[in-house]
């Protein structure tokens, strides 16, 4: 698995929730290319984006974002922030959607996700994997945040039985036509 977002420092975003983001083009990078040598130069991987009053998680660096919790009902879920025009729709990030979807095993939502919300269920130990995804990384854990002169270790496994690696194997196995679904519902014939 890829540790690109190893570390990661939470910024607030400037982003104009009237300009809805549907592309990925170099404008979109380029304001926060200084922002990530700086970010590296302090020893963090990347930024975990937030927006406005509530500090809504939008991305990390230029990764969609998910969190694995128990949620405040006692339910497994994975979550992701909506398309809301704040996020870009990573062609990832519904890959990772669709599997997770496929195995029926916990909810699969796309609702806000604040940093209240991230550090409650931190604090009450319901945080199981935080990860991003994306082309270049396809997913890659949290395992550190620092918000608010504070820093916070993300719980991480690199075991194969974890959310994060059993999606980055799927996609990897379809990317590399090792499996698909597919092959479950095709009847095999002799020839």
């Amino acid at each position: 698995m890829t540790n690109l977002s190893r570390k990661t420092q939470c910024k607030d975003c400037n982003v104009d929730e009237r300009k809805e983001v549907f592309y990925h083009i170099s404008l979109n990078y380029a304001p926060t290319l200084l922002l990530q040598k700086l970010l590296r130069e302090r020893g963090y991987d990347t930024s975990l984006w937030l927006y406005g009053p509530d500090d809504l998680i939008t991305e990390a660096g230029t990764m969609n974002i998910f969190v694995f919790w128990t949620n405040e009902q006692g339910e497994k879920e994975l979550r992701t922030p909506p398309l809301s025009g704040l996020i870009l729709p990573g062609v990832t990030r519904q890959s990772a959607l669709e599997i997770a979807r496929s195995w029926n095993e916990f909810k699969v939502v796309e609702k806000d996700i604040t940093m209240s919300m991230l550090l409650n269920a931190l604090k009450e130990n319901r945080l199981h994997h935080m990860f991003g995804t994306g082309t270049a990384c396809v997913v890659s854990p949290v395992m550190e945040l620092y918000y608010k002169n504070n820093r916070y270790s993300i719980p991480f496994t690199e075991d194969p039985s974890s959310l994060p690696e059993r999606i980055l194997k799927e996609y990897t196995d379809i990317q590399s036509f090792r499996y698909h679904a597919f092959e479950d519902s095709v009847p095999q014939t002799d020839r």
